[in-house]
């Protein structure tokens, strides 16, 4: 007879459906469950967490700022720099860097970025 229609706890022979053991009243079914959770281990599935929707609605608006009005776009940009690195907020320090890259850049040569405005 196969183990797995074999009680865990005594061994006697049980049925393949049956809940718990007729000898010795072990739970099959949590048995079961055990033998279920260490064959497949749960991997957390990948999702979008809300500090990256916040990212990207802080990339568009200081791409925006810094294409558009790229003075305002520069202070904005840098000053969300300084408070992001005050605060160990290292993915947005990041965003805010290129922003503030991009508004400067639009300032010392806009024809580069824009050229048909």
């Amino acid at each position: 007879m196969p183990a797995r229609n074999r009680c865990p706890v005594c061994h006697q022979p049980v049925h393949p459906y049956a809940a718990g053991c007729p000898s010795c009243g072990a739970d099959l079914d949590e048995h079961r469950r055990g033998r279920a959770a260490r064959r497949r281990p749960q991997v957390p599935r990948p999702r979008v967490s809300r500090e990256g929707g916040e990212l990207a609605f802080l990339a568009v608006v200081l791409a925006l700022l810094g294409l558009y009005a790229p003075l305002y776009g520069a202070l904005f940009s840098l000053f969300v720099v300084w408070h992001s690195h005050r605060n160990s907020l290292t993915a947005r320090r990041n965003v805010a860097i290129a922003g503030a890259a991009l508004a400067i850049l639009d300032l010392v040569a806009p024809q580069l970025l824009l050229p048909h405005i």
